[in-house]
């Protein structure tokens, strides 16, 4: 499991999956060209996923996270809410791609001190409590890694050494439900 996103609000971001291996070994720091998901909770139970590549700017002239104008080479499936055991399971749908206005999270304001505002992102509308799995086209591989939050992007703390990466193939989205305990 790589973490919760139970404490996802807009406008907070998520975006600790790699398409490639473009990162600097020793820095951890992206090259040109690198490609990651992101995750970004754009209303109350509903994230877009979609795709950033790290390139110069064109307004800022610095390198940036900038969202990609195709969604992510991704088939993502929506199997619908968490099934009664009592009920048969209904065929997955698969999502289509869709625009969706974001913050734009990279640091900085913009050359002329405006801050920054909204960029249109392309991907995948998830709706919470749906069971979703977003896979590779063409069984390629995806990259965990861990990173730690700063202003309105948040990852789930892992504690995991800066060497390790994990691969895999297909992205899960689920609800977990639990029991807790509280007092006034």
């Amino acid at each position: 499991m790589l973490g919760s996103t139970g404490k996802f609000r807009p406008p907070r971001t998520s975006f600790d999956v790699s398409l490639d291996r473009r990162i600097r070994r020793l820095t951890g720091r992206p090259k040109l060209g690198a490609q990651r998901l992101a995750t970004t909770c754009f209303a109350e139970n509903f994230v877009v996923l979609y795709r950033q590549v790290y390139m110069v700017h064109v307004a800022t002239g610095q390198r940036e996270w900038i969202n990609h104008f195709l969604p992510p080479p991704l088939v993502a499936l929506d199997f619908g809410p968490h099934p009664n055991p009592l009920q048969p399971v209904p065929p997955p749908i698969m999502l289509p791609p869709a625009f969706v206005p974001v913050l734009d999270c990279n640091p900085g304001l913009l050359p002329n001190g405006a801050p920054r505002g909204l960029v249109q992102a392309v991907g995948y509308i998830l709706p919470w409590h749906h069971r979703i799995e977003a896979r590779r086209n063409n069984n390629q591989r995806m990259y965990y890694y861990p990173h730690k939050r700063s202003g309105n992007s948040f990852v789930a703390k892992i504690k995991l050494p800066a060497d390790v990466k994990r691969t895999f193939q297909t992205l899960y989205w689920s609800t977990q439900v639990q029991n807790y305990r509280s007092t006034d």
